[in-house]
């Protein structure tokens, strides 16, 4: 039996004697308890334990008071959360969240800021009824204060309390408010007794100079010259600079001075390069012609030369007169039309300006005669030798009236036709010039043979391309089903003429389907399809009047190409066609059975499992889905009938088992319980419920320790030192704790370990640390 133990004088969870304590237990089975056991000789004797229900109390030890027998149960009565049947229903505290007495850890603030700052935990207690009171001894945020804690818990100690400033002058000191948790003393600077001119309260006193002319490098502008020029022009100001509280000369400044053509003011009397300086001499423009002409002047801060003749319009008079280096261009004074006194087109000229003088100069030269009606050779004679004539044309006429010759006529050229209108004849041409080759048939209308087969043997002579032929009375035509030659070519109704095209033969199913047929002039309907088996093909193919009767072709096993349950199917013949008809139905996903009921491919998606196989150690001995190790006493995996020993504190987090590691005082122990598991993939959190009842030990105590091993490698741990956030030693309160896995979630197998180790000092009644753990699991939800 594992136990809490506790050293001489020191009481621990229910024991109330002065000297060294064992505590009582009642028993239900046997309807009475046992006292308390005689441990010394001296000090007070432990409480009787509480008898069980319907038992006796327990027998004081010497000089203690005995134990309360068990209350009765009363059927039909309200059932309280006492640890005790109160109904007489052989069950305890059902309906019940806690037990009486049961503490748990709680915060009525935002939970991330428990064990921020000053946040902490508070602990609530439940009552007769199962329900938890109220949240006592929690630390809630507050205003922060100069104390050395971060009260509002902001991961901040005495931040924002800001600044203390104290002192005038040079001798005014700031200070933090707070520093180390402590306010922070604010004291002057000691004063100069002598003030300097440097712009400084020097000596305290709240007042800044005092006795001096200025401020000792300070600077202010000044000026030297006449004071209407002061800031005219490029007159400016200088500078004095203070030198033991008083100014010095002026430096700097500048005064007027003669104008210069510069495009400023060098006099200074508000007026630009005033007197044209620089101008007045001649010069030469560089431009062409009279504009090169000009004198120098002060334009723009600069002296340039100005052009004394301005350029105008060109005259006939050998001289540039519009400046643009060429002279008389654009012969001025000329264009007029005059005569040159020559003949024909020569005759025409124009005025010209040549070498300073306007002479008559011809405007066309002569040149070979052409059809114009002008003298272009300028011989006295228009139009001579037919120029352009003699060429072959066409008149606009029809038929053979229409080709001509080109003849020069009246200055044009017009095209004059070689041949007359005359009767038409059957030659292929419009004899009459009407538009129309050999018009009104001529030489046709006689009858003839052709020499064709068939309807197209009897013709008519007519003119055809120009010569007499005989044309058969009727063309050549598809043949008909009417026991004539209509293609002409010596057979009769070749071809089934008129038939293949579809019909009904009044007939059943595939059997009613026929052809059309041409037989002896005639067409009838003759049936395409005998009657046959039938075949999946959506066909009456035995001409019975029903379709696929029987179903053709059915009933082999086959695959539907779904998913899961859905992908096993039969061969039927649905609609004319062969498909595969799945066996079951898509259904809600059976969590548990390895089958994809939904077809979605995933198996048991949406359901929730627990890789952990008896995660709550359930099972019973002897816990095939743990390995269990220790090095003294007992298995780890309790109830409370095989470890508690009536321990008020002893209890699983649910059901009836849990793992309790250490325990056993006078010897170190090893102790451990593993499996080894499934990771899925996608799986991030191992979770478990963790108490620790006492702790304390020998010497080595302070090294006793609880880890959580995967594959070797810790991924948790608690110590005597050092519990998870949230775990109270000497506690009474299951507390949940979430491991991350995430880097094992691969799918595969895995071993779990909780191992732990307690040192003992080798005195027996030692207390010794207790860890435990309960519901192990890592739940993973398939998507």
């Amino acid at each position: 039996m594992r136990a809490l133990f506790v050293a001489t004088g020191v009481l621990l969870l229910g024991g109330l004697g002065a000297g060294a304590l064992a505590t009582g237990c009642g028993s239900g089975e046997t309807g009475d308890g046992s006292g308390g056991a005689v441990t010394s000789s001296t000090g007070t004797g432990a409480t009787g334990g509480h008898g069980a229900t319907g038992g006796g109390g327990g027998v004081g030890a010497t000089g203690g008071q005995g134990g309360q027998g068990g209350e009765a149960c009363v059927p039909g009565s309200e059932e309280l959360c006492d640890g005790v049947d109160n109904n007489c229903d052989d069950v305890t505290d059902e309906g019940c969240l806690c037990v009486l007495g049961q503490v748990e850890d709680c915060y009525t603030g935002d939970p991330s800021l428990v064990g921020v700052g000053a946040c902490a935990m508070g602990q609530q207690t439940c009552d007769i009824h199962g329900v938890y009171g109220t949240c006592d001894n929690e630390v809630l945020p507050s205003s922060e204060v100069c104390d050395g804690a971060d009260n509002d818990c902001n991961h901040d100690i005495d931040d924002g309390l800001g600044t203390v400033t104290c002192g005038l002058g040079m001798c005014q000191q700031t200070v933090a408010a707070c520093e180390n948790g402590q306010p922070v003393p604010c004291i002057p600077g000691t004063p100069n007794p002598v003030e300097g001119c440097d712009g400084t309260d020097d000596n305290c006193n709240g007042t800044v100079d005092e006795g001096c002319s200025c401020v000792n490098g300070t600077t202010q502008p000044c000026y030297t010259g006449a004071p209407n020029t002061r800031g005219v022009g490029e007159c400016k100001d200088g500078l004095q600079t203070c030198v033991n509280g008083a100014w010095s000369g002026c430096s700097g400044d500048v005064t007027p001075t003669s104008e210069v053509c510069d495009t400023k003011d060098n006099d200074c009397n508000d007026s630009v390069d005033d007197g044209d300086p620089g101008g007045g001499a001649a010069c030469s423009t560089g431009n062409l012609g009279w504009c090169s002409f000009g004198v120098r002047h002060c334009q723009t801060g600069s002296v340039v030369c100005v052009q004394t003749h301005q350029s105008e319009p060109e005259t006939c008079n050998n001289i540039d007169d519009d400046c643009d280096g060429t002279v008389d261009d654009g012969n001025p004074g000329g264009g007029a039309v005059c005569n040159t006194g020559l003949f024909g087109v020569c005759s025409v000229g124009t005025r010209t300006c040549q070498g300073g003088q306007l002479e008559c100069v011809q405007n066309v030269s002569s040149s070979s005669e052409t059809c114009d009606g002008l003298d272009n050779d300028c011989d006295g004679t228009v139009d001579d030798g037919n120029p352009g004539g003699g060429a072959a044309c066409q008149t606009g006429q029809q038929g053979v009236c229409a080709p001509g010759t080109r003849q020069c006529q009246g200055g044009q050229l017009v095209c004059v036709q070689n041949v007359s209108s005359s009767n038409e004849t059957c030659d292929g041409l419009d004899n009459d010039c009407d538009g129309a080759v050999d018009d009104g048939d001529p030489g046709g209308g006689t009858g003839c043979s052709t020499g064709l087969s068939g309807v197209c043997a009897p013709g008519t002579t007519h003119c055809v391309g120009g010569a007499v032929s005989c044309v058969q009375n009727v063309e050549s035509s598809p043949e008909q089903c009417d026991l004539l030659d209509n293609n002409c070519n010596g057979q009769t109704d070749e071809g089934n003429p008129g038939g293949g095209g579809v019909c009904g033969t009044g007939l059943l199913g595939v059997c009613n389907a026929g052809t059309r047929t041409c037989q002896s002039g005639t067409l009838n309907c003759v049936q395409n399809v005998q009657p046959s088996s039938e075949v999946c093909d959506n066909l009456d193919n035995n001409c019975n009047g029903n379709t696929d009767e029987n179903d053709p072709g059915g009933g082999g096993a086959c695959t539907t190409g779904l998913l899961g349950v859905c992908s096993p199917g039969v061969q039927h013949c649905v609609t004319g066609a062969l498909s595969c008809v799945q066996n079951v139905q898509a259904s809600a996903e059976n969590c548990g059975n390895g089958l994809d009921d939904d077809c979605n491919g995933t198996v048991n998606n949406g359901c929730c499992t627990n890789s952990v196989v008896d995660g709550p150690f359930e099972a019973g001995a002897p816990w095939p889905a743990w390995t269990q190790a220790s090095t003294c006493c007992s298995t780890p995996i309790c109830s409370v009938a095989s470890c508690c020993g009536g321990q008020a504190w002893c209890y699983p987090h649910a059901g009836t088992y849990w793992s309790w590691f250490g325990g056993v005082s006078g010897a170190t122990e090893d102790s451990s319980v593993s499996q080894t598991l499934t990771i899925p993939v996608g799986a991030t959190t191992l979770s478990f419920y963790f108490m620790m009842p006492a702790c304390a030990g020998g010497a080595a105590a302070g090294a006793d320790y609880l880890r959580l091993y995967i594959d070797g490698v810790q991924v948790w741990v608690a110590t005597r030192t050092a519990p998870p956030a949230g775990v109270a030693c000497d506690g009474t309160t299951w507390v949940l704790q979430n491991v991350n896995v995430a880097a094992y979630a691969n799918g595969g197998s895995h071993t779990l370990n909780f191992a732990s180790r307690t040192y003992g000092t080798g005195t027996a009644g030692d207390q010794v640390t207790n860890f435990m753990v309960d519901d192990v699991a890592l739940n993973y939800c398939v998507p």
